[in-house]
């Protein structure tokens, strides 16, 4: 599953495993459709608020964080790109 952030480039190793686990479980083609790492999951419509819990649980069990709810803001959990340097911060602080 994930965790496969170590090497070179952690960050993007944690914005390809976004990409994969949205486009399988959120795209409607399964991910096929490009998208922007700096698009808004929710303005797209890719990811409603109960997506938004299920993505959470998904982040907390894969990278072995906890999420607090006051995290949950756009600037963390609204693009690919906010949620991976959120994921990445979080994991330095564990």
């Amino acid at each position: 599953m994930a965790n496969d952030v170590t090497g070179a480039a952690p960050l993007e190793a944690i914005r390809r495993e976004l990409r994969e686990y949205i486009g399988t479980n959120f795209m409607l083609d399964g991910g096929t459709t490009r998208l922007d790492d700096d698009s808004s999951l929710v303005e797209e419509g890719i990811v409603d608020p109960t997506g938004v819990l299920e993505l959470v649980l998904w982040v907390e069990e894969s990278y072995g964080i906890h999420i607090a709810e006051t995290d949950l803001g756009p600037e963390n959990f609204d693009s690919i790109n906010g949620l991976a340097r959120y994921i990445l911060r979080r994991m330095s602080d564990e």
